[in-house]
């Protein structure tokens, strides 16, 4: 059986406008949350939501049966034309994308071919030495193109956390950051550490595969800003001077606006490569953001670049072990948010 379209919705006469619509080219299996029975979604590649968004009832069972079941299909909610809250509705729901139901004709095919396409796409299996290589080489391609004022190689980034989530899955972190121990370039370590602590995070809690490759590019471009830093700076094997310092810290700028005039990153990878040195007390940089000017995906990004930072060696400084890392962490109060940092302790000392 060919890969299908999952679509669910709790009018018959919606669904069947929907499968109407994917049918030519797609198979459909189709789901009345309101319903009992199950149907095999194994295969699918991509599920359609369309149910009353108002219906308190309905939104619970969509979220803790149909929703929770099918957390790694990519999920594309239909809105209504006059609810402005179907889509904040959608939004908190985990949707991926929301088309409103007058351009549901229209759009749904080209969304179906682009998710269908990449489901069509296997990754090899990578080791986590592999996977690490393969990040390593990405990120010197991310500077070179940054230097050459090329498109950024997204879909070389993309892969690149699927490879790295694939590894965790199977090693666990604990291997990883063994892995990552012996690469010899300070800058390509510290953004391989971030990535799989951050998947590392992503994977414990259970999120679903597209958040987890968010959180993936996230980490992996957070640090996209250092290509514009010279390297004397940049690999200077001793301490910076406050002048040098003081230019390191334009990075999370730097990298802003090399994602903006890319222009093929979302906002929120855009937020996190300027703003995952801001802290909750308003101290840290560029621009001393305060709490709840802080969303949690950054707070998460925060907490495991600074644990990557203490882990890690320097010419100048000798790494932290894990566990000291994470105690010199908890004195962080006011600073980093104290409850993600104690979610984020069993991927912290995980095999220390």
């Amino acid at each position: 059986m060919a890969q299908p379209v999952v679509i669910v919705s709790d009018r018959s006469d919606r669904m069947s406008d929907i499968a109407a619509c994917l049918g030519a080219k797609f198979e459909t299996v189709q789901l009345d949350p309101t319903a009992t029975g199950t149907a095999d979604t194994s295969q699918a590649f991509m599920m359609v939501v369309d149910v009353d968004l108002a219906d308190r009832a309905i939104v619970e069972k969509l979220r803790h049966e149909v929703l929770a079941a099918h957390k790694h299909l990519p999920s594309v909610f239909v809105t209504d034309d006059h609810r402005r809250l179907d889509v904040v509705q959608s939004n908190a729901l985990g949707a991926d994308k929301t088309v409103s139901r007058r351009q549901a004709v229209q759009r749904l095919h080209h969304i179906a071919d682009a998710y269908a396409q990449s489901a069509a796409v296997a990754d090899p299996v990578l080791s986590s030495d592999a996977a690490i290589e393969r990040a390593a080489a990405l990120n010197t391609a991310l500077f070179a193109a940054v230097a050459k004022a090329e498109p950024l190689p997204k879909a070389e980034v993309a892969q690149s956390g699927r490879f790295i989530s694939e590894a965790l899955r199977r090693d666990g972190i604990g291997v990883f950051l063994k892995e990552v121990k012996q690469h010899h370039s300070y800058t390509h370590r510290h953004s391989m550490n971030v990535t799989g602590l951050a998947v590392a995070f992503g994977l414990h809690f259970g999120m679903r595969e597209l958040d987890i490759q968010r959180l993936a590019t996230g980490a992996l471009m957070h640090d996209i800003g250092k290509a514009r830093i010279d390297l004397s700076i940049l690999d200077k094997p001793d301490a910076l001077s406050r002048e040098e310092r003081g230019i390191m810290k334009r990075h999370p700028e730097f990298g802003a606006e090399i994602l903006m005039a890319d222009g093929q990153f979302e906002r929120e990878v855009i937020d996190i490569a300027l703003r995952h040195h801001e802290y909750l007390d308003g101290s840290g940089y560029p621009d001393g953001f305060r709490e709840d000017e802080i969303s949690d995906l950054i707070r998460v990004m925060t907490i495991v670049d600074i644990f990557s930072a203490l882990i890690d060696r320097r010419s100048y400084k000798q790494p932290i072990p894990r566990a000291s890392a994470y105690q010199l962490m908890q004195r962080m109060h006011g600073k980093i948010d104290m409850q993600l940092l104690k979610a984020f302790e069993p991927i912290a000392l995980q095999d220390a």
